[in-house]
This record gives structure tokens, C-alpha cells and sequence, in this order.
């Protein structure tokens, strides 16, 4: 994650990175290029969003990927929608029992990154991070950052957003950011010793 992350931007400040992946995540804490703190979170794992999209809607896998790319954490704000009629309606419906699925593994997951923050600011204040990066799938969940920026109260963005590259198959790019800072290896100058 140091590496990808550092291919875009650089930081003199400390940057948290989270990696949402299936079975786990994990936040890291960069400064200058180099990774100064890891943690495991727990019960954070991206699973229990997918596995909760699917009991929720009798989804395969599959399906409930394309559901959380698609739909993702929104609020609804039609007029039409919010009394249950018109043509929103079922998706105001649709968008609302996803939001309820998902709430449970998005607090856990805030909880759990609010918690590590906190334990910084007391411990390590010069580790404090300034900005959150997500990576892996839950990076990909439609408005996952702004929704986190909202609970932990920190800047938060995925990660190549900003960057206007495109990948074959028009793969998002956080999904990737380990092959991409692992193919760039061979590009990176030697550390300095």
C-alpha cells in the first residue's frame, strides 16, 4: 500500500491507508514514503458487507459485487420516493434496504478505524494521520468515502481517484493498487542506505 500510494502522491505528513479487503483490513499509517504503524482491524473484513448484501437481496456473489459498485451507501432524496410512489419508488426502496444491510459492517469498520486513530493521538500524536486512503474492495462501494469521512472525521478518498487512469477491463483501481505498486518494483530507485 506504501508503494501504491506513493507512486501518486507524496506526504511529509501521516496518511492512514486502508486496505478493505474480503477477509480482512488493514490500516497502516505512512509518513515521507515510509509505513510506520500497522494494524489488523477486527471483524472489518469486506465480507461481512458482501455476505450481508447477499442474505439481504438472495444474491450470488456476483451479483451482489455489481450491487454494491452500483448502488452503494446513498441517501434517498426524491420527493416521489420517500412517500412510496412514482417511478423512485423501487429504487428508493432497493437503495434504503441497502443502506440498512450495510450499516452494521460500515460502523463496525469506523468504530474500529475511529479507535485506532484515537489510541495514535494519545500514544504517538506525530503518527496522527492528516488523511485516510482505502484500497481493495470496499473501496469500491459507491460513496463509502464520504460516508467514512463522516464517522471517523477524516479526510477520506480512494485510492487513484484523482489520477484519470484507466485500466483494462475498466477495473476500478483500487482493486489493483498492490499489482500496480508491485509492476512499478522494477521502476523505483534503491533505498538510500
Amino acid at each position: 500500500m506504501t508503494r501504491a500510494y506513493s507512486l501518486f502522491e507524496k506526504s511529509h505528513e501521516p496518511v492512514a491507508l486502508l486496505d478493505w479487503w474480503y477477509s480482512r483490513a488493514t490500516f497502516c499509517v505512512i509518513q515521507n514514503g515510509y509505513p510506520k504503524f500497522v494494524r489488523l482491524l477486527r471483524k472489518s473484513g469486506f465480507r461481512q458487507v458482501m455476505d450481508e448484501i447477499s442474505r439481504g437481496f438472495n444474491l450470488d456473489r456476483q451479483q451482489a459485487r455489481e450491487v454494491v459498485t452500483n448502488f452503494g451507501l446513498e441517501g434517498c432524496s426524491s420527493d416521489d420516493s420517500s412517500r412510496g410512489e412514482g417511478p423512485g419508488a423501487d429504487q428508493a426502496s432497493i437503495q434504503q434496504a441497502f443502506n440498512d444491510l450495510v450499516r452494521d459492517p460500515v460502523n463496525m469498520i469506523s468504530t474500529e478505524i475511529k479507535r485506532t486513530v484515537h489510541f495514535l493521538e494519545k500514544q504517538q500524536k506525530i503518527l496522527a494521520p492528516v488523511k485516510l486512503v482505502l484500497f481493495g474492495g470496499g473501496a469500491v462501494m459507491k460513496n463509502v468515502a464520504p460516508i467514512l469521512e463522516s464517522k471517523v472525521r477524516i479526510h477520506t478518498e480512494a485510492w487513484g481517484g484523482n489520477t484519470g487512469i484507466r485500466t483494462p477491463g475498466n477495473l476500478p483501481l483500487p482493486l489493483i493498487a498492490n499489482a500496480v505498486a508491485l509492476s512499478a518494483l522494477p521502476l523505483s530507485k534503491p533505498p538510500v542506505t
